[in-house]
């Protein structure tokens, strides 16, 4: 389908291609299997593709609509977007990881498998994924351009991030 997208976002259907992709991904939500193929040499679930299909479609286009997004959003909203999703980020690990039986922000049996379920890829995945990848992307600029850090260690992860990326979506 990656043609598909591509076409779409080449003549500019991009908030239709993400209607489209986030109605795919909800449905998902109220019906975990759509979209599962059985392989029994894979001994089960090969691949939950409409679920994930949230992430590719996102993430082709951010890269399509790379300079739009960093002009208008980023640049003009950066330190803003940095302590933001940094708080964000921060609070909800502590929400799903700080908790006792008699400290609890929620409830656990009724919202985990909801909210962090990997098959079928569920929304508080999602949402962790986008606001802490933002973060440590707006982390990681802060780094490199400071003048009283070095750059290595930076440098060494972005090649990493680069080739996981790349990896990740000949995955998918």
């Amino acid at each position: 389908l990656t043609p598909a997208v591509l076409w779409l976002l080449e003549n500019k259907q991009t908030i239709a291609l993400l209607f489209g992709s986030i109605a795919i991904f909800g449905r998902t939500q109220w019906e975990p299997g759509l979209g599962h193929w059985v392989l029994a040499s894979s001994g089960g679930d090969a691949f939950p593709a409409f679920s994930w299909q949230l992430l590719f479609v996102s993430g082709i286009t951010v890269g399509w609509h790379y300079e739009w997004l960093r002009s208008k959003i980023v640049s003009v909203h950066r330190s803003r977007l940095f302590w933001g999703l940094g708080i964000v980020t921060i609070i909800t690990m502590v929400l799903t990881a700080v908790q006792t039986p008699t400290f609890q922000f929620y409830n656990h049996e009724s919202w985990d498998l909801y909210l962090w379920e990997r098959h079928p890829l569920r929304s508080g995945r999602i949402l962790f994924f986008f606001e802490s990848i933002g973060f440590f992307y707006l982390a990681a600029q802060r780094w490199m351009d400071s003048r009283k850090l070095p750059k290595w260690p930076m440098e060494a992860l972005a090649v990493l991030g680069r080739n996981s990326l790349y990896c990740f979506i000949v995955h998918i």
